[in-house]
């Protein structure tokens, strides 16, 4: 969907809302684990997972501004 609705409802709102927490709490549980990983090779995976969260985040936020 490249266009947001003018009008965005409740549950939209509420479901907007929940992604963005699930991203955000993501970004958070990978940033632990890149504490805690060795192989470069694995962090090199979690280091793309939080930059398309960070990315989901931010592209969620733009549709409510």
């Amino acid at each position: 969907m490249k266009e947001t609705p003018n009008v965005i409802s409740i549950k939209d709102l509420l479901y907007i809302e929940d992604m963005m927490n699930w991203n955000f709490i993501m970004n958070k549980k990978i940033y632990a684990f890149l504490e805690n990983v060795e192989d470069s090779e694995v962090k090199e995976i979690l280091v793309k997972a939080k930059k398309m969260h960070a990315k989901h985040y931010k592209d969620l936020l733009n549709i409510l501004e």
